[in-house]
């Protein structure tokens, strides 16, 4: 038999853990924070994101969220593959208009 170091798997499995939770820290603002943690095959860092909306009156709101994702295979059977890291920014709005009365 050959050697198989450095070889690729075929098919990689995993679980991954992840939890979320929004505050209403006002009338007028949300705060919200989330992250995935990999715990099987090999457990580490997964991502971070955090996020805040805030109401400027009643029909009108902004959000901004930023996160942090650490990208690659994790555990023993992944090699030399390695982790690269993605900063994730973002901004929306949302309005609201008046309804039947």
């Amino acid at each position: 038999m050959g050697s198989t170091a450095g070889a690729l798997p075929v098919s990689l499995s995993g679980e991954t853990i992840a939890l979320g939770a929004d505050f209403g820290a006002s009338d007028e603002v949300q705060l919200g924070l989330g992250a995935a943690l990999p715990i099987h095959p090999g457990a580490g860092f997964g991502s971070v994101l955090a996020s805040a909306a805030v109401a400027m009156n009643r029909s009108f709101a902004l959000r901004t969220d930023a996160g942090f994702e650490n990208i690659g295979p994790n555990g023993d059977n992944t090699g030399s593959l390695g982790h690269t890291g993605a900063v994730h920014l973002g901004i929306s709005t949302t309005w609201a208009t008046a309804g039947p009365g």
